[in-house]
């Protein structure tokens, strides 16, 4: 008996597991002319591409929903850029916090001067989720920030972080996934980090359900590290250059002189060889002797003998 009572609860839930499903599936784009995201929160951001300059004209876009609660707003449409006057842009703000909710059908229409409802299609906020990260907050090797909302049940980020003289292209990417909303935590390595040294990070966010693009980039979090790795001066890192280059100068020297003491030996003999047996002095010439005398002028070139 206690079975039987139980089987319609379990398809009772199944059937609303299935209805969460198909009635949240998220349709294609009705107008590929007019795109809108919002943070799921209370601002819708939209940009409508006109085909043509409509400049000299007042252009709005006028947001409405009745079910489950009555809201709505309107904006003023904007160029987005001065060179390209067809595409133009405006938000609006609902003003109540967590306005959006799943089921949410909203009418958007936009109408130019007298013309009206040029634009008219249903929008599903849960289908177009952007929302705005904040700046995250970094505390020695731990990179933090916040997101809640209790519709959506989990997310996606990427961390982007860098030295301070590096390029955004240069940063070191992590990614997470299938988070659910609260404050997030990332912890840097310490060896990943040189002591000293200065550093940006910066996040963004997707919902891990319903429907939207990435969001932009946060504002970036500056800091520099405590921890890591000890960062040597250039003055002490020259020094040591320095230092090296008299050291290898000091031991080629000793070399040198290593290789010049062992061989002198050899050298003295090369020089005693090539000098000769030493040369007689003049008291053991034998022109010194008293039996040699001249007889004659140098000139004659006669030497007489006694």
């Amino acid at each position: 008996m206690e079975r039987n009572q139980k089987t319609p609860v379990l398809l009772l839930l199944l059937f609303l597991q299935a209805c969460r499903v198909k009635c949240h599936k998220c349709p294609s784009s009705p107008d590929p002319n007019l795109t809108c995201f919002n943070d799921f929160n209370h601002t819708m951001t939209c940009e409508w591409n006109s085909a043509s300059d409509r400049s000299g004209t007042v252009c709005t876009l006028f947001a409405e929903d009745n079910y489950p609660d009555s809201y709505s707003g309107s904006c003023e449409l904007e160029p987005v850029d001065s060179s390209r006057p067809a595409l133009m842009a405006c938000s609006v703000d609902f003003k109540t916090e967590y306005i959006f909710y799943l089921t949410d059908n909203v009418s958007l229409k936009v109408s130019c001067g007298h013309e009206k409802h040029i634009v008219s299609i249903s929008y599903r906020p849960y289908c177009h989720i952007k929302v705005n990260p904040g700046k995250p907050a970094v505390n020695a090797t731990t990179v933090s920030w916040s997101m809640h909302h209790s519709l959506i049940g989990s997310w996606k980020y990427e961390l982007q972080w860098k030295r301070g003289d590096q390029a955004w292209s240069e940063a070191t990417v992590l990614k997470q996934e299938n988070l659910r909303s609260g404050r997030f935590k990332v912890e840097l390595e310490e060896e990943w980090l040189d002591r000293g040294q200065s550093y940006e990070a910066r996040v963004r966010m997707m919902v891990g359900e319903g429907s939207g693009p990435w969001s932009d980039w946060s504002p970036a979090a500056s800091w520099v590290s405590p921890v890591g790795r000890s960062k040597q001066p250039p003055e002490a890192a020259g020094s040591v250059w320095q230092m090296s280059v008299v050291v290898a100068a000091a031991a080629v020297l000793l070399l040198i002189g290593a290789v010049i003491m062992l061989k002198r030996p050899t050298w003295v003999y090369v020089v005693k060889r090539i000098r000769g047996p030493p040369v007689l002095t003049p008291p053991m010439s034998l022109l010194q002797d008293d039996t040699l005398q001249v007889s004659a002028p140098l000139h004659s070139g006669i030497l007489n003998w006694n």
